[in-house]
């Protein structure tokens, strides 16, 4: 049987309770007791999630740190790969400017246009044939005057109409053009030492001529009635240098400036002697019986 008293402990007979039990069951039956049971015991709970939760918010934010630190090295490293490539290239126009700044003239005081954009007028515009000087297809340089040139035993018939003119003052060969223009396009080559039949003088320093059956143009100092023909230059004692690093021909000029008179036209591979150093970029030579300044840039030996 259960005691009245003390609901929930059964009243065994013979037993006896502990002085105190009953007053003990009555306070644990108290609605404030159980509130302040509950209460500690909740928070006990919330402190045991707490300390539960609190590796795994440590975690997430070492996870954060290293994805921030990941992605600022990561910038960081395409940053600095942008500005190798920034440097890279502006190294390399760098390089281009200099190339373009050695193949122009060397700079001086300019009167009334500068050197670099008289020099490129020079190498660019067409002008007319010149006077004696040839004009080399392949800029040779020669340092000593060749043995007599080879003259083909089987040469094509010439036209009777025409004057017999032989290939003469070149390496191998020269070429045979579609119009007078060292830029035209190319009919053939025609090599040192064969015959051409003599058309017509045509513009810029070229003569009309056949050669196999094909009309074109050739320039006109490679040219010769006489098939053992080669220009000499007459040094007069000087040392002699070449035209070089041009499209056609440079100018000589009455003085050490771009905007002084002009002599006369100098071509391309042509031999002129050396007499000193002027200023401006300039050396004072000698072309043909002509004294004059031309463009050190321009020259070579």
């Amino acid at each position: 049987m259960r005691s009245r008293l003390c609901p929930g402990v059964e009243n065994i007979p013979g037993r006896r309770l502990r002085p105190g039990f009953r007053q003990r069951q009555s306070r644990l039956s108290s609605p404030r007791l159980r509130y302040g049971l509950n209460r500690r015991r909740s928070l006990s709970l919330q402190r045991l999630k707490r300390k539960s939760i609190m590796p795994f918010v440590v975690i997430c934010l070492v996870l954060i740190l290293a994805m921030g630190g990941g992605t600022a090295f990561y910038l960081w490293k395409l940053n600095e790969a942008g500005s190798r490539q920034e440097a890279s290239a502006q190294a390399d126009r760098e390089i281009e400017e200099d190339d373009e700044e050695e193949t122009e003239e060397p700079s001086g005081k300019p009167e009334g246009t500068s050197l670099a954009a008289e020099a490129a007028t020079e190498a660019t515009l067409p002008t007319e044939a010149p006077t004696t000087a040839a004009v080399p297809e392949t800029a040779p340089m020669p340092t000593a005057a060749p043995t007599a040139p080879y003259v083909p035993e089987t040469a094509a018939p010439v036209p009777a109409d025409y004057t017999t003119l032989y290939v003469v003052n070149c390496d191998e060969f020269i070429t045979l053009r579609s119009s007078a223009s060292t830029s035209a396009s190319e009919l053939t080559k025609i090599p040192l030492g064969s015959v051409v039949s003599y058309v017509s003088t045509a513009e810029n320093g070229f003569y009309k001529v056949i050669f196999n059956g094909k009309t074109g143009y050739a320039l006109a100092s490679y040219l010769s009635s006489d098939p053992y023909y080669y220009e000499t230059p007459d040094t007069n004692g000087y040392p002699t240098m070449y035209v070089v690093n041009c499209d056609e021909f440079i100018t000589l000029r009455s003085s050490d400036s771009t905007s002084a008179s002009e002599i006369t036209k100098i071509p391309l591979g042509a031999a002129v002697s050396y007499i000193s150093t002027a200023g401006n970029g300039f050396y004072k030579i000698i072309y043909n019986g002509n004294t004059g300044y031309a463009l050190a840039s321009y020259l070579s030996y």
